[in-house]
């Protein structure tokens, strides 16, 4: 059986950009997520491994989303406090992990959904969904986080096989990941 981390290794995750910090967060989110896409991979299979990465994703992605719209609130907030009381010169060396976690584990599936060449229109709404969703606790760029989904989701569409074959899309999903980067 394939784990979660090859699965993942093989749609591109090796070529996203990360902080040394977001790699620690991924594999982390990997590590949670592996006893799930385990369990799915042995009651399916005859399912594609992917298929099993992409809704082992799905789920964490999901949960990570009603946790932010639910806390939305207080992580905002917390944020404020810390604001105001540290100032812009010493409140970025504190923020909460549940945003961190959701911008991850996006990317991650995401860069899956890309792989598996689902819908474009449909990762670009997830896209500005989760980003609209991280600018309402992190005052964050809704367009640059956006931005910055989509070029994993273009890293995944360029290691499917099927892609690859295509030398110009290739070409211009290649030309894209470098633009974005």
């Amino acid at each position: 059986m394939t784990n979660l981390t090859d699965i993942l290794a093989s749609a591109g995750m090796n070529e996203l950009t990360l902080s040394s910090e977001d790699q620690v967060r991924s594999r982390n989110i990997i590590k949670t997520c592996d006893a799930i896409f385990n369990q799915a991979c042995q009651n399916n299979p005859e399912k594609s491994p992917f298929d099993m990465a992409l809704g082992t994703l799905t789920k964490a992605q999901m949960e990570l989303m009603v946790n932010i719209e639910t806390q939305a609130d207080k992580l905002k907030s917390m944020g404020d406090i810390i604001q105001d009381t540290l100032g812009d010169e010493h409140s970025n060396k504190f923020s909460a992990e549940l945003p961190k976690d959701l911008l991850c584990c996006t990317r991650l599936w995401l860069m899956a959904q890309g792989y598996l060449l689902m819908d474009f229109s449909l990762a670009n709404d997830h896209a500005t969904q989760t980003s609209e969703a991280l600018a309402m606790v992190e005052n964050s760029d809704i367009e640059k986080t956006r931005t910055e989904l989509m070029k994993a989701f273009y890293i995944g569409k360029s290691h499917n096989s099927v892609v690859a074959k295509h030398s110009v899309f290739s070409k211009v999903s290649s030309w894209f990941s470098k633009t974005f980067s």
